[in-house]
């Protein structure tokens, strides 16, 4: 009977740091273009691509038909392109002319709620001769 009694007592000071630990709130984290695409998000599209110019010395190498470069930009929501780097290289140095002509890129920014907000997007890039 007295363990039971000592467990009665002890538990609800458990249930009440508890309690306490989970209603001290969080701090703040700027996320400002981690929005996941759901109910009410739209996400960027390219509204005008650039050409991509091609290193000479690539094309005469013979490179490959449709070569793609996978990009991830972050489009901010004035529709410019923030932020690009390589997910899926092809060569350097098409990787580099590529990362030059989206940068130039305009898009339409996503929306959330009807308003403009930055968010990344992966972007493939097909290439050909």
């Amino acid at each position: 009977m007295r363990r039971i009694l000592a467990a009665s007592l002890l538990l609800p000071s458990m249930f009440v740091s508890t309690t306490a630990v989970a209603s001290t709130p969080a701090p703040a984290v700027n996320l400002t273009h981690s929005y996941r695409i759901s109910t009410g998000v739209v996400p960027p599209t390219v509204l005008q691509a650039v050409k991509v110019e091609l290193p000479t010395a690539t094309l005469a190498n013979g490179m490959a038909d449709n070569a793609k470069v996978v990009v991830s930009v972050l489009v901010g929501a004035n529709g410019k392109a923030q932020s690009v780097h390589v997910v899926q290289p092809y060569f350097n140095a098409v990787d580099e002319q590529v990362i030059a002509a989206v940068r130039k890129f305009k898009f339409t920014p996503a929306t959330l709620d009807n308003k403009a907000i930055a968010m990344s997007m992966n972007l493939t890039v097909v290439l050909q001769r």
